[in-house]
């Protein structure tokens, strides 16, 4: 540990002492800290309004924050209220650099300090695809939209002997998930999307939130670019995936994919019917999801279960009981 921590100070990113996720259960944090789990619409709005008062926002651009425009319409106040996130969050998070933290020891860094702590806070902390209850010392996931990893090294520290697909298309964020991921050789990093067919697609990608990455074809995508960067990635499908590379089962699968999570379903039916792996997903960025993305499954294999959880988005948690 002592040798990582002066390898990281040679290149001026020095990993911070403290456990980000020890840091998050802590009782006596800050205001930032403490209101990352209420409700996204008040959490936005107070956050908002305290960006105002320390001279972000003149009270006009703070009323015009809360106004239902487009992300590209008031992209300009975005980066001024994702600047006061980042400044803020790093003043409560003791210890942090750039947009690193300590990750169960490592450093874990994004393109975004607000957006690498909400994660792990959602992903970690909240257990929103609840993997303490669904991941065995064995399991092999498949993490679909595996952003900058958080979810992929959770698995990892949870199932010591897993096998975990990461799939991240976007070029920028894949980087910061190899980099990451690189302490856990279990992780096997993929640079492409996941889909219902193999194929190349583009897509738009957020400056501020890479997260928000969405595919052309996506029913989540609105046809405006909204500011966002387009790149052409290549896409396949869960089943030729494990086809290809012989993998011997797959038992959990994670997918946040910004609309194409019925796609990605799709393209796993083999995969599905076969090993009947426990699938924890979105389920809020299309207006038809919660009744879509059951149907597809029950039809792929009837024996499914699939609850609607509320722990921080809005998230089914699929199975088949035992």
């Amino acid at each position: 540990m002592k040798n990582e921590i002066k390898d990281i100070k040679k290149t001026g990113r020095e990993l911070a002492q403290d456990d980000i996720v020890k840091f998050l259960k802590k009782k006596k944090r800050g205001v930032m800290i403490k209101t990352l789990n209420w409700s996204g619409p008040l959490r936005s709005r107070i956050w908002a309004f305290a960006a105002m008062l320390k001279g972000y926002f003149s009270f006009g651009e703070f009323c015009r924050l809360l106004l239902p425009l487009s992300f590209g319409e008031k992209l300009e106040l975005m980066d001024r209220y994702d600047a006061f996130l980042c400044e803020e969050l790093k003043k409560e998070c003791h210890g942090s650099s750039d947009n690193s933290v300590n990750l169960f020891g490592h450093k874990f860094g994004g393109q975004n300090f607000y957006e690498v702590v909400r994660v792990i806070n959602d992903v970690i902390i909240s257990d929103q695809y609840h993997a303490n209850k669904f991941l065995k010392k064995a399991s092999v996931v498949i993490d679909a939209g595996a952003h900058i990893g958080v979810f992929s090294i959770f698995a990892a520290n949870l199932a010591l002997c897993s096998r975990i697909y990461s799939f991240e298309p976007v070029v920028k964020t894949f980087e910061f998930l190899k980099e990451n991921t690189g302490y856990y050789p279990q992780i096997t990093c993929v640079n492409y999307g996941l889909g219902n067919e193999v194929s190349q697609k583009n897509i738009f990608v957020g400056s501020i939130y890479p997260s928000g990455s969405v595919f052309e074809d996506s029913p989540f995508y609105s046809g405006k670019s909204d500011g966002r960067e387009c790149e052409s990635v290549n896409v396949s499908t869960i089943d030729a995936f494990v086809a290809d590379n012989g993998i011997p089962h797959v038992d959990f699968i994670k997918m946040d994919t910004e609309g194409y999570e019925a796609k990605i379903l799709k393209g796993a039916r083999e995969t599905i019917k076969k090993w009947k792996p426990v699938i924890s997903m979105s389920a809020y960025h299309n207006s038809n999801d919660k009744e879509e993305l059951p149907k597809i499954i029950k039809e792929i294999c009837s024996d499914y279960v699939c609850e609607l959880h509320h722990d921080r988005e809005e998230d089914f948690i699929c199975y088949v009981k035992k």
